[in-house]
């Protein structure tokens, strides 16, 4: 640990260095910073410790440690909600909602049951990336949207002639969803009325078109749809947030410490002085502000006017003391 510590924390990973490593191993180079980085070792398992027990001493607890293990089931899982939220990410950029702006509903659709459950293991996780309240399975694909597959005419003509118009009219009785299954499974989709077996070459990509209300996005076989609907309590918290960005911004334009304590002058139309009100609390906290006023500014505070959603709003921040 120390060894990989020593590139960003230099000080501690030497402190480490001498009073875990040198302490006890003379052979060990004089400087954590004379040492060469681990080799990884890619091996199959998992590293598994001793339970700790309630009371930790020197000589009940001896653990087995194992360095270098990868685990692969871990780095699937994590790529997995990486997936997960950069479609999530996309579906906000397709509805225009900014990611300041939270959303109801987070809805994604796995491939399999395993899927399922590692995304509903980091639900806390996949929410605080996309700033959505609820997390949901699409266990029916016809409640947010549906899935449009539709034929590669320039391969299917030549390769199939007159049974052209057959494989079309058996294509678009098909739920989407369903070939989008069975391409995944074995990479082609039987059509029975039309007699024939599709490759995935011909068809085109599998395309998520979202209902009324939602906006989505879709990636091999994976779709994640947001709900767009905002309610006046969702609009308030996404301003609320916006606030406290542009105060950050003002902290630092105005050279303040990030201890510093501050206090905060505002004055506007449209909902300012409500959200001020209601998400005051988190405001203060996130900005380390001991009180907003609402008025003119004394002479001695840096102030500055926001365009928030087209409404005018002046803001003005003090360092107390």
């Amino acid at each position: 640990l120390s060894k990989l510590l020593a590139p960003f924390t230099p000080f501690i990973a030497e402190e480490l260095w001498q009073n875990l490593v040198r302490s006890i191993d003379a052979e060990a180079p004089e400087s954590v910073h004379l040492a060469s980085w681990p080799s990884p070792q890619p091996l199959p398992g998992n590293v598994v410790l001793t339970p700790m027990p309630a009371k930790l001493t020197l000589t009940t607890y001896a653990p087995t440690v194992t360095i270098g293990l990868v685990d692969q089931a871990l780095n699937a899982e994590t790529q997995l909600v990486k997936r997960v939220c950069s479609l999530g990410r996309a579906a906000r950029a397709k509805a225009g909602i900014k990611v300041r702006q939270p959303v109801a509903e987070v809805w994604f659709r796995p491939r399999n049951a395993e899927e399922l459950t590692a995304i509903l293991r980091n639900t806390d996780l996949i929410l605080e990336e996309l700033n959505g309240k609820a997390l949901k399975a699409i266990t029916d694909v016809a409640a947010v949207g549906e899935v449009v597959v539709k034929p590669n005419l320039p391969v299917l003509g030549p390769k199939f002639g007159a049974k052209l118009g057959a494989i079309r009219a058996n294509l678009a009785k098909l739920p989407g969803h369903e070939v989008e299954d069975a391409l995944r499974r074995n990479g082609s989709v039987e059509l029975a009325e039309a007699g024939v077996t599709l490759e995935r070459d011909d068809l085109l990509q599998p395309e998520f078109v979202a209902r009324a209300g939602y906006a989505a996005a879709s990636e091999s076989g994976y779709t994640v749809a947001i709900t767009t609907t905002l309610t006046p309590e969702l609009e308030d918290e996404g301003l609320a947030r916006e606030l406290v960005r542009r105060l950050q911004d003002m902290r630092r334009e105005a050279g303040f410490a990030l201890a510093d304590r501050i206090t905060v002058w505002y004055s506007g139309g449209g909902d300012l002085a409500r959200v001020m009100r209601s998400h005051g609390a988190y405001i203060r906290a996130e900005t380390l502000s001991t009180e907003l006023l609402e008025g003119a500014p004394p002479a001695d505070a840096s102030a500055a006017e926001h365009d928030l959603e087209g409404v005018a709003v002046n803001l003005a921040v003090r360092r107390n003391g």
